[in-house]
């Protein structure tokens, strides 16, 4: 048993709670013989911890968030975001990258719009209402692919800051996808982008994984790619530990099923 002590009750209980759990998972192995009756396992702990050291990398990294998607299928396989909803998959964040390049084309910034529709559907009017440059047509067509966008991303509490790093990812996972497609060998990818309020680390890991770490502005590359190298190897196992992608459900589009990893047995032999 690990007990941590405070002077104070803890500000943020839930995140300390997570870091825990990161600490205590990089001893596993140690006691290979010990039962815990009623320990819960499969994907909630593994989950947890690789989020969680995923968040420890992007802030190590100096980054907004971190995530890992897979190469071809529309599998979200972790992210530093505790807000991440079940509808939130790679798909859904190219959806999100596209309407957020068009909005900062018109000059309008999504993240305080979602904020306001968090609040109440008058607000979301409101804060449209006030937006300079958007037309009548314009603020229609922006508030139903925010509230479709929403949605897909679920309430989870974001506030303006959360929907900006929301925002970010689904830019930065957007941008990788198009490195996958350009590159002639995807399985060692290791690119960075940097742009006016963005930048993107994106490296591959494991033949179909890709790691992305979202940045809101310039970065140290030299300092990101430190924390990445000290984090993807316990990064990597905690992915190739997640049990199968349940396929998506049907929305009406053609039938596709995410990755899966299945483990094949061996045929029993016949008595004769």
């Amino acid at each position: 048993r690990l007990v941590a002590v405070f002077d104070a009750p803890p500000a943020d209980p839930a995140e300390l709670g997570a870091r825990l759990t990161t600490l205590v998972d990089s001893f596993s192995g140690l006691a290979v013989g010990v039962a815990h009756e009623g320990r819960p396992t499969g994907r909630v702990p593994i989950a947890q911890a690789l989020t969680a050291s995923l968040a420890d990398l992007a802030a190590r990294a100096g980054g907004a968030d971190a995530v890992v998607i897979d190469m071809t299928s529309p599998v979200v396989w972790g992210t530093s975001d505790a807000a991440h909803g079940p509808g939130e998959d790679v798909d859904a964040a190219l959806r999100v990258a596209a309407l957020d390049e068009r909005a900062r084309g018109a000059g309008v910034d999504l993240a305080p719009l979602l904020r306001a529709l968090s609040a109440g559907e008058g607000e979301l009017g409101a804060a449209l209402s006030k937006t300079p440059g958007l037309s009548p047509g314009m603020a229609a067509e922006l508030g139903r692919e925010l509230r479709a966008m929403r949605r897909r991303a679920g309430e989870r509490g974001r506030d303006t800051a959360g929907w900006h790093r929301y925002l970010l990812e689904s830019r930065a996972i957007a941008h990788a996808r198009k490195l996958v497609a350009a590159s002639a060998h995807p399985a060692h990818l290791h690119e960075s982008a940097h742009e006016e309020g963005f930048g993107l680390l994106a490296r591959a890991f494991a033949n179909i994984y890709l790691l992305v770490i979202a940045f809101d502005g310039p970065f140290s590359e030299l300092h990101a790619e430190a924390a990445t190298l000290h984090a993807l190897p316990r990064i990597e196992r905690l992915v190739l530990s997640l049990p199968p992608a349940p396929a998506p459900v049907d929305s009406g589009g053609p039938d596709r099923r995410a990755a899966q990893v299945v483990a094949l047995r061996p045929r029993a032999r016949r008595q004769r």
